[in-house]
């Protein structure tokens, strides 16, 4: 087989296998840059750099002068491990090979392991409910996902759901919408087991603006807007119906209008143990004053120290023991690279969408709405799942575009 070969069904495969089998990403990354490697040597493929990922670059040299400046340069070093999917993706798809992997073909194998994670999401909580005698608790939020934590696992989905409702997906194409449909509904309806608001807001979102652009352009502006609040109402019901994530919802409404109140209140008023939207409150706040006393940044590996010592401060010294990261990836950044962090990072964003194919900026805008409002309820970026995900399709997108690549095609 020849190292085209090889390279193209690694790369096509990558996008399922590391879902299915998350430690798998760093091991099959590396086989797919030295194929890239030997593929150069031996003249089937070229190498162009471009400054269509600069800002990825930079954004990477960001935390690496964050790391070397920690007063803890292994555990620095430790965390900037995790940031080099900031490079290795667009050193991926700077080469560009004479026979480029198909999108819609990727896409594919990105709705197969989703198809793969639902079944082995409902084996483990049916597995759960056996040893636990209690169904409800086990087929939902990270007892249901147990190999990616459920934001993530809502991330998959959702973007299985956007390739789906446009078409992008092979075998699909060209055939009746009814499994296509079947598939949409079911991996819609597994959010009310995997339980992530911040999943829940996305799809809820994302079908919103989908049909409302599709409305625009059948019936007219206003039309589609009613169309589109029916829609929205709707599924925001269906989903409340859930008893767990009407208490939740409940909760979050609660604990917001309650801070909101009072903020030094609320935080000095709260007793442990706490619940999981009165925490991500209290560490959204802890994190906002760590901003305020550092505004160029904390380094790498310093968060978790000064995000336990306020929470002690603050009389809550369970929460501490946790090492709980802020829970929102634009703090996050912004307390460890500092304000000039978190405008690379939101240029990142600008400048990727700047670059992407007109035709698949939709697609993209969709996704991209997708990774902002989790950001907002987790740091997205801090976990493997995260990372990997985001920003090997965000590289797929921009590698797309013409003339500088032919590495993916559609």
């Amino acid at each position: 087989m020849s190292v085209l070969k090889i390279h193209n069904a690694l790369l096509t495969y990558f996008f399922g296998i590391w879902l299915i089998f998350p430690k798998t990403a760093g091991v099959l990354i590396l086989l797919i840059l030295v194929c890239n490697l030997v593929g150069w040597l031996q003249k089937e493929n070229t190498f162009k750099s471009t400054w269509k990922f600069l800002p990825w670059y930079l954004l990477f040299a960001a935390y690496v002068v964050a790391s070397f400046l920690s007063p803890d340069l292994g555990l620095g070093l430790s965390e900037l491990e995790r940031k080099l999917s900031l490079i290795a993706f667009p050193l991926i798809f700077s080469f560009q090979w004479k026979v480029p992997i198909r999108l819609n073909r990727i896409w594919l194998i990105h709705v197969i392991a989703c198809l793969i994670l639902v079944v082995l999401a409902f084996y483990d909580a049916w597995m759960c409910s056996q040893d636990m005698g209690h169904i409800v608790r086990c087929f939902s939020t990270s007892y249901f996902s147990q190999i990616h934590h459920p934001t993530y696992f809502s991330a998959f989905l959702i973007f299985a759901i956007i390739g789906l409702i446009y078409n992008e997906v092979d075998w699909f194409n060209g055939r009746s919408p009814g499994f296509r449909i079947i598939l949409i509904v079911l991996f819609s309806a597994i959010h009310l087991n995997v339980g992530s608001l911040g999943g829940i807001l996305s799809l809820l979102l994302i079908f919103s603006i989908y049909f409302f652009h599709q409305g625009v352009a059948r019936w007219g502006r206003m039309k589609a807007l009613a169309l589109g609040g029916v829609g929205f109402s709707a599924l925001f019901l269906m989903a409340y119906a859930n008893r767990e994530i009407r208490a939740d919802i409940q909760n979050a409404l609660s604990f917001t209008e309650a801070y909101l109140h009072s903020p030094s209140d609320f935080i000095q008023g709260r007793h442990e143990p706490l619940q999981g939207n009165e925490v991500r409150l209290i560490l959204w706040t802890a994190s906002f004053n760590i901003v305020g006393e550092h505004p160029f940044g904390l380094g790498m590996g310093q968060l978790d120290q000064a995000m336990a010592k306020q929470l002690n401060e603050w009389g809550y010294p369970q929460q501490a023991k946790k090492n709980f990261n802020p829970h929102n990836q634009w703090l996050q950044i912004t307390n460890e690279l500092g304000i000039l962090g978190l405008l690379i990072a939101v240029f990142l964003l600008w400048f990727a969408y700047q670059h992407v194919p007109q035709d698949y900026k939709p697609i993209f805008t969709l996704f991209l709405l997708c990774f902002v409002v989790l950001s907002s309820f987790e740091s997205v970026l801090q976990r493997q799942s995260g990372i990997v995900f985001f920003l090997s399709w965000m590289a797929v997108f921009i590698a797309m575009a013409k003339p500088n690549f032919d590495s993916i095609r559609s």
